[in-house]
């Protein structure tokens, strides 16, 4: 059977507009959440984000404390970047490796678009299971919330502002490194535990600083910030917010300024 010849292309003038930047990120978007909650990845990061309310079920205990310990040693500074690095790091090389990436780049959306709307999407889901785990964590607690009205609502703003910082940095890792996830879990599990046992103000230099500065000033009881703020108070509400924000958006700018002159590639792609 002979094929059929291929259409002739059609001229310039019939040829319709490419999307803006804005209309390409929001069916990425689309796109993206919807692959997001079939992802493996994603169904185990929710079932992990669980285990804070879970043992806020299981303990049932009316001391502040404890619902202290379980929002600043376990959902911020373990599940939250957890979060973060499952839906940051792989933005680009998992569909580079799947052979999508490609076809996504050939298509009329540019690739700020492209990232754009893979950063939306990581950053509604992300926020959608922070909160979740955060506001189940509250729900499940034997601790009356009205004695804590400051400490919830300092944790509220550390999971809005902390995990886009958190994607910020996971997602220009993901960028740059094709073992963005494996670079990500180092920075948050390793590197920021190192920069904790340094004094001074080189606890600067990562963002669980922050959110314990957040949180450290309406806390019940100090014990879990030992070590934080050595020699040093903690900075002050505003300053934590500018310092989280702006981490977000650099990492994403950059990201944005890389991408286009990068290529990614599958792994069994030679050259």
């Amino acid at each position: 059977m002979t094929p059929s010849p291929l259409p002739p292309p059609l001229p310039p003038g019939e040829r319709p507009e490419a999307p803006t930047v804005a209309e390409g990120a929001g069916q990425i978007l689309v796109r993206q959440l919807a692959a997001s909650l079939r992802g493996k990845r994603f169904l185990v990061t929710c079932a992990l984000a669980g285990l804070a309310p879970l043992l806020s079920l299981l303990v049932r205990d009316p001391d502040p404390v404890v619902l202290e310990r379980l929002v600043v040693l376990l959902l911020l500074p373990f599940l939250l970047p957890l979060v973060a690095v499952s839906l940051g790091s792989g933005l680009l090389y998992d569909e580079a490796e799947e052979g999508t990436l490609t076809f996504l780049f050939a298509t009329p959306v540019s690739k700020s678009a492209v990232v754009l709307g893979k950063w939306a999407a990581a950053l509604v889901s992300g926020w959608a299971v922070g909160f979740v785990s955060l506001g189940l964590t509250f729900a499940f607690s034997a601790t009356p919330l009205e004695d804590l009205g400051p400490f919830v609502r300092a944790s509220w703003l550390a999971v809005l502002l902390g995990f886009p910082a958190y994607l910020g940095v996971f997602t220009l890792l993901g960028t740059l490194f094709r073992r963005g996830f494996l670079a990500g879990l180092i920075y948050a599990y390793g590197y920021e535990l190192v920069v904790w046992v340094f004094p001074g103000s080189a606890k600067r230099l990562s963002l669980g600083y922050f959110l314990r500065s957040l949180l450290e000033p309406h806390a019940p009881d100090k014990e879990p910030f030992e070590g934080a703020f050595y020699l040093q108070p903690p900075d002050p509400e505003g300053v934590c917010i500018i310092v989280l924000l702006s981490v977000a958006l650099l990492g994403l700018a950059i990201s944005l300024a890389i991408v286009p002159r990068k290529e990614f590639r599958a792994r069994n792609v030679q050259g």
